[in-house]
């Protein structure tokens, strides 16, 4: 019996990022699938509601869709590169997809 993630990581990583889900290493801490340029790890979860605002700061400032917003985020008294980035897939798949 397959697990209910699995449909959403199949048609995910076949839609956005035409590749599938590598078989061999699940369930031992590998990414969901890979491209020639991406490690990808797929998960469902509520996104809170603060990443969802301070995205859309960077969304309604992006100078009428010329800009790619993003909203980068760090913790406290970390370093700078270990920052992640936030961004929708759609704009993701706009600017890098295929």
């Amino acid at each position: 019996m397959g697990r209910p993630y699995r449909f959403y990581e199949n048609r995910m990583l076949k839609k956005y990022f035409n590749t599938e889900r590598l078989l061999d290493s699940q369930g031992r801490g590998s990414c969901d699938g890979k491209t020639e340029w991406l490690a990808i790890e797929l998960a469902q979860h509520p996104i809170p509601k603060w990443i969802k605002e301070e995205l859309q700061q960077a969304i309604d400032d992006n100078d009428g869709g010329k800009l790619l917003p993003i909203f980068v985020c760090r913790e406290k008294y970390q370093p700078d590169d270990d920052a992640i980035v936030v961004m929708s897939l759609k704009d993701f798949n706009d600017h890098f997809g295929n």
